[in-house]
């Protein structure tokens, strides 16, 4: 670990400790980005990131929707220490390519156990175990920010050491329906080039959002 990266994973902590919105990525374990995000308003956002991250829906449907074929994880590091479980993973398509990094504080002991054992087995996307065992939620993005490309989202989306496109993000609470939070999450998307045919957007309209 290079003295710079050091120094950024020390100034994201502070960051998180300022805005908690950003704590999943700080608290993540080893391996995180070390760019520092920076908050805009979710209307400063360009497409196709708009679309899929400036809603209220949950994000594995929408990639679904979006990239059309199922998602499949891999856990990147996790931290377990009963209730709460901490992650980084990678959603990657049908053809395993990146579709999203997340860094995610879950909240176990507010799941059936039958869903906690999915989870800690660490091979289907959260959403999609919230999905399959009917638990009623709703998300709730907090910020949308950018962040540039360090050398950990450059080896996780197979960026071009030539290339430092500007990613999009957001920080999303998953909340049970007596609005207790389920999850905390960061989301990162990858470069737009990377993005299929746009004809594969869901057709639910987009919900503006206004961030500080």
């Amino acid at each position: 670990m290079t003295t710079a990266t050091i120094r950024r994973r020390a100034q994201l902590a502070q960051v998180a400790t300022r805005d908690p919105r950003f704590a999943p990525l700080a608290e993540a374990g080893a391996g995180t980005p070390s760019s520092i995000p920076a908050v805009i308003d979710g209307s400063a956002m360009p497409e196709p990131y708009r679309t899929l991250l400036v809603n209220q829906r949950d994000m594995t449907p929408n990639l679904i929707a979006f990239h059309g074929c199922p998602l499949h994880i891999v856990v990147l590091d996790s931290i377990h220490h009963h209730p709460d479980y901490r992650r980084q993973v990678m959603l990657l398509d049908s053809g395993d390519r990146p579709v999203e990094y997340g860094a995610i504080r879950i909240h176990l002991d507010r799941l059936p156990a039958p869903a906690q054992e999915e989870i800690l087995h660490g091979c289907k996307p959260f959403g999609g175990i919230l999905a399959h065992y009917q638990v009623p939620h709703f998300s709730q993005p907090s910020a949308f920010f950018r962040v540039e490309t360090d050398r950990v989202l450059a080896r996780l989306f197979a960026i071009l050491p030539t290339e430092q496109p500007t990613l999009y993000g957001r920080c999303n609470t998953i909340a049970l329906a007596d609005g207790h939070p389920l999850a905390e999450v960061v989301e990162i998307l990858p470069p737009a080039a990377l993005f299929p045919h746009l004809s594969h957007l869901p057709q639910t309209p987009t919900q503006p959002e206004t961030q500080p």
